[in-house]
């Protein structure tokens, strides 16, 4: 699954989007191996996916706040309609490089960073002292420490190259006309690395984030959208800031990162990735 997802938001993908279709009248290589791809994604996550409808289906919940986005939407839109299956597919398909790659940034710039690193270390075993314990929504909410490590990660290195709109009526954009009916490209990789909005842009300074910091909330709102904005932003932002939340803290308390390669830069196939393979170093905490 993961290796169909390295193809359709890969090279191939960007060939057959950049360059002139003529795929559409002959199947050329890149298509072949494009097309086969997307079908072994679509069988791999078409049976996962009716095997969840399968348990869910007898079911018994006592409140809906218990049920499963999937069960829910199931419940919503009926067992027969393919809109459950089509929106948990968009969520595996879109969630693999992405959290997959920005847990590679973040690996990366901790173990570049020793000094976050241990802030963060810090923070966890405050939180969570026995080797044992869980991170339960209460522990969850205090690690905020751990929470601005992803933040920054997020602006220094970004999965999302930027995002596009539809102009539905005319406006002035840095005082040019754009008429209604407009594609619009917002890179915000440029802004978020950019001095005019972030002091010091290219440091690796997760306390930028946090109340207090003399730096916190200087920037300005729109200066930092890694997940977009409004009522098209990603609809898995909070999955995924879940994901990679936990997943870095269970791996700090357990693992010291070492990193002493080369810098660390992205390449745009199609989602951002590192340039290069990250050589890290895991040293088991006592």
């Amino acid at each position: 699954m993961v290796k169909c997802v390295e193809v359709c938001l890969g090279d191939e993908m960007m060939e057959l989007a950049g360059r002139p279709p003529i795929w559409k009248i002959y199947k050329t290589k890149t298509f072949r191996r494009f097309d086969a791809a997307a079908e072994q994604l679509f069988r791999v996550t078409e049976g996962m996916i009716k095997e969840a409808q399968k348990k869910n289906k007898d079911k018994v919940y006592s409140s809906r706040d218990e049920m499963s986005v999937l069960a829910k939407l199931t419940q919503k839109c009926g067992p027969d309609s393919t809109i459950p299956q089509v929106m948990a597919m968009d969520a595996l398909f879109a969630g693999i490089d992405t959290t997959g790659n920005t847990s590679g940034f973040l690996c990366y710039l901790l173990g570049a960073n020793p000094d976050k690193q241990e802030l963060m270390y810090k923070e966890i075993m405050e939180k969570l002292p026995d080797p044992t314990q869980t991170i339960t929504p209460a522990i969850y909410n205090e690690l905020k420490y751990t929470k601005a490590v992803l933040q920054e990660t997020l602006r220094m290195l970004p999965v999302v190259g930027g995002l596009g709109r539809l102009t539905t009526k005319d406006m002035v954009l840095s005082g040019h006309q754009v008429p209604s009916g407009t594609r619009v490209t917002f890179t915000s990789p440029m802004v978020m690395s950019s001095e005019e909005y972030f002091t010091e842009p290219d440091k690796f300074l997760p306390e930028r984030w946090l109340r207090g910091c003399p730096q916190s909330k200087k920037h300005h709102p729109y200066a930092y959208i890694p997940f977009a904005h409004g009522p098209r932003m990603c609809i898995g932002r909070r999955f995924a800031e879940l994901e990679v939340h936990v997943l870095a803290a269970e791996l700090i308390r357990r693992y010291k990162l070492v990193y002493h390669g080369p810098p660390v830069d992205i390449i745009t196939p199609f989602v951002n990735r590192p340039d290069k393979p990250i050589a890290m170093q895991f040293i088991r905490r006592n």
